[in-house]
């Protein structure tokens, strides 16, 4: 009896552990700059700060990866050297190449406005809430440069909280400045969101059908 109440408490410990996972949203930051030392970063913050996870590249092409657990902080040095590895991840790709291909050959219109409308939902669903850059930009095309003024000028108004500087320049080829992205995930949501699309009668469809091949069957 003691041992099924342990078991209960236990049950109920990691459901409420991974309730709180789906259910806390996590912020993400995107920064960069290529004005002093050209670095570029990108941050997942979750239980409002106190849990965060940082992937640097800087301008000697030097990865890191900070984890941060309250108070304690703990860097790693990334950069992969060693030629097995690389081995291994050619290996790795061409394995995800054949599945990709038998995965291609179930694909159909449905298929393709599901995928669409999955990429749509997500895309709501993580886009920025805040966007700052500050850049000066030119092409050897100045007809191009002022494209892409346009451009920023016309979509910055997508975004809600935006702070974006556009310095064109039509007499270099030059692109310097730095820019910050915020924004919000919500796990519940998209979770909710992949499973509305794995259920879905196309995608049910191809995933028995991908099944029954595997195992040798008629499809």
């Amino acid at each position: 009896m003691i041992l099924i109440k342990l078991l209960g408490l236990i049950l109920l410990v990691i459901l409420i552990v991974i309730a709180i996972i789906i259910i806390i949203p996590y912020a993400y930051c995107i920064k960069g700059s290529n004005i002093a030392n050209p670095n570029i970063e990108f941050s997942l913050i979750w239980l409002f700060g106190k849990i965060k996870i940082t992937f640097v590249i800087n301008y000697k092409n030097k990865k890191e990866f900070i984890f941060n657990f309250f108070r304690f902080s703990k860097t790693f040095n990334i950069n992969d050297k060693d030629e097995s590895k690389h081995v291994k991840k050619e290996n790795i790709k061409s394995k995800k190449k054949e599945k990709k291909r038998g995965f291609i050959s179930f694909i159909d219109r449905e298929i393709i406005n599901k995928i669409l409308q999955l990429i749509e939902k997500l895309l709501r669903n993580i886009k920025p809430k805040y966007i700052f850059l500050d850049a000066k930009i030119g092409f050897n095309n100045p007809m191009y440069t002022g494209f892409a003024y346009a451009l920023c000028s016309q979509y910055s108004y997508m975004i809600k909280d935006n702070n974006i500087q556009i310095q064109p320049t039509f007499e270099e080829e030059v692109f310097k400045g730095r820019f910050s992205i915020d924004g919000r995930i919500w796990i519940i949501y998209i979770l909710g969101i992949l499973l509305e699309f794995l259920f879905s009668a196309p995608v049910k469809k191809v995933i028995v059908s991908m099944i029954r091949k595997k195992k040798g069957g008629a499809i």
